[in-house]
């Protein structure tokens, strides 16, 4: 907004020179950091370029406007390495530079994710249909640009990722059903899905009123809840199918998430006792092990329970200088050698 308030001067040979460019000082746009997505921003970074000098978008010197201003909207640091690090070949055309940008700058792990998976991209509560398509759009440009060139695989690949990163059952079930085949295109999904999401919010008006069909509701994945009514006199009870409102909206699926998360949580409380019991199980072990253990050397050392120990003998320590010292006997009977007795001289 610098710019709204201190308009672009113009120099003095403008006036001489309509189409020469207004002097400008930098360009009001929020500078890029690592970790951003590069496509969104680059978007913001062009039309703050091409609005500041207030040309058209086939002007063709705006290529040459964002190759001089795209440095100075590099943030400090790593960021502005990147493009340091780049060769002078890379920074000679802005069509190379911002493809060696772009590589630069990508999520390796979001790359990663999204090429693994076809329900990578995931329509979020409370994402709107059309929303959810411009950003599946935007994430196959990004990542499957490559795609582009062979156009039935592209839209077989778009449309299978958008049936399947939705969060509605039903819905995929319908898209199947009536959007398949080599000539179905995403535009096409996407019309029978916002049919779709109108009907069933017709149909939740109609269950508010009490009005709608069990069997169609079923049909349309929504579940019947049965309620019982006594009937009088003795006679047979009177069950009513009704349906429940809450499958029948365009956030229908809000529930059965509930009750995922929930099982969920279940499993996890079932798993952390089990655990507990285990380390339970282990602890009593080792405790036992232990008692044995400290029996079995009590019972060596003759701590038995009942039986008090004899004090060991004390001996009296007697320095070696102070021991007094003994003369062999010379007239003790030598051993004898090989079983035979030695004989004597005398």
């Amino acid at each position: 907004m610098d710019f709204m308030r201190n308009p672009v001067a113009p120099s003095a040979g403008n006036a001489a020179n309509p189409g020469a460019l207004p002097y400008v000082k930098s360009i009001p746009c929020s500078n890029y950091t690592i970790g951003d997505d590069y496509d969104v921003w680059r978007v913001h970074y062009k039309d703050n370029v091409r609005a500041v000098f207030n040309l058209d978008t086939q002007d063709a010197r705006l290529n040459d406007l964002y190759l001089r201003w795209i440095s100075t909207r590099l943030s400090p640091g790593p960021t502005r390495a990147v493009y340091g690090n780049l060769d002078d070949a890379d920074k000679a055309s802005w069509d190379v530079l911002d493809q060696a940008l772009s590589d630069a700058f990508v999520d390796q792990k979001d790359k990663l994710d999204f090429l693994s998976r076809l329900n990578a991209h995931r329509r979020t509560p409370g994402m709107s249909l059309r929303t959810y398509k411009d950003m599946l759009l935007q994430k196959m440009d990004k990542y499957q640009k490559e795609l582009r060139r062979v156009p039935g695989e592209w839209q077989r690949t778009v449309l299978q990722r958008f049936r399947e990163g939705l969060e509605n059952p039903a819905l995929a079930a319908n898209l199947m059903m009536n959007c398949s085949g080599p000539g179905a295109t995403l535009d096409q999904a996407f019309n029978v899905a916002t049919n779709w999401e109108n009907t069933m919010s017709h149909m939740g008006q109609q269950v508010t009123n009490g009005a709608a069909n069990p069997l169609l509701t079923a049909m349309m994945g929504g579940p019947i809840m049965a309620a019982v009514q006594m009937a009088p006199n003795g006679q047979a009870p009177i069950t009513q199918h009704i349906p429940v409102q809450s499958y029948a909206c365009p956030s229908t699926d809000r529930l059965s998430r509930i009750e995922i998360k929930l099982k969920e949580h279940d499993l996890s409380i079932a798993e952390v006792k089990a655990g507990q019991l285990q380390l339970q199980s282990e602890v009593q072990a080792i405790r036992t092990d232990i008692t044995q253990n400290f029996a079995s050397l009590r019972k060596d050392l003759g701590l038995v329970q009942g039986q008090p120990t004899a004090p060991r003998a004390q001996q009296s320590y007697q320095p070696a200088h102070q021991q007094s010292y003994q003369q062999p006997n010379h007239n003790q009977p030598r051993p004898q050698i090989y079983g035979q007795p030695r004989q004597s001289n005398e």
